[in-house]
């Protein structure tokens, strides 16, 4: 029974030092004029196309400013399947300054337990020229979800 006690007194004292994963939240700005790192407002990534996904991990958050974005967003890092907290989430800014009318072109979604939401759906627009092909392409396998669509 002693020996038990010391083990769980090492096991959970060991555990406390185990570095936890935060998720992180990185930022897209039109226009931005910063170091393009997407690590805050100031140095936001300008553009969809710049997101750089090798950096985004599940459980991050993007965050899309106000405007209009001429690139295709392309959703191409995959969240886990573990909980929904674990999804990769890309998704209409509400900061201050940075929560305005978002319109991007199109997207296309190429990796599973991503999340687009646009938390106010008359804030955010997604649309392509007529003739211009999908508005949203998913290639996982599985899509889920409500909304409309118009082209323009």
């Amino acid at each position: 029974m002693h020996g038990k006690v010391i083990f769980l007194i090492i096991f959970f004292a060991a555990l406390a030092l185990v570095p936890h994963a935060h998720a992180a939240t990185y930022y897209v700005q039109a226009g931005a004029t910063g170091a393009n790192t997407g690590a805050d407002w100031d140095n936001a990534w300008k553009e969809l196309n710049l997101i750089q996904w090798s950096v985004i991990n599940p459980g991050d958050t993007v965050l899309i400013g106000e405007g209009t974005y001429s690139t295709r967003l392309v959703m191409s890092k995959a969240g886990s399947g573990s909980d929904s907290s674990q999804r990769i989430k890309v998704q209409r800014a509400t900061d201050a300054g940075h929560n305005g009318h978002v319109t991007i072109r199109s997207v296309t979604v190429n990796a599973p337990f991503t999340t687009l939401d646009g938390v106010d759906r008359g804030m955010f627009t997604i649309t392509a020229p007529l003739g211009s092909g999908a508005l949203i392409d998913v290639n996982t396998g599985k899509f889920t979800g409500t909304g409309s669509m118009e082209d323009t």
